[in-house]
């Protein structure tokens, strides 16, 4: 929130959160919605400012990603995240 834009190559993971909002933000996000075994089980494209994401029931968590990213990278429901830690 309060930002300008989330850098082209960077998402924002909150966990937990099984919904989002984008008030007070000022650009549209990507959205995918994640179970506890980080699977999308749906998915918001450009979602606008001052909106309200979907209710997923089995979303555990989200990730915030550049408007335009999932049509970009081929992300669909039913795919798996892995997420890498990397020091």
């Amino acid at each position: 929130m309060f930002t300008k834009s989330i850098p082209e190559d960077h998402g924002l993971h909150i966990d937990p959160c099984p919904s989002i909002h984008t008030f007070f933000m000022n650009f549209p996000i990507d959205v995918l919605y994640l179970n506890r075994q980080n699977k999308i089980v749906g998915i918001d494209e450009d979602l606008k400012p001052g909106k309200v994401g979907r209710r997923i029931p089995k979303a555990r968590s989200v990730i915030e990603l550049p408007a335009g990213r999932v049509q970009a990278s081929s992300i669909a429901v039913g795919q798996t995240l892995v997420f890498v830690n990397e020091k």
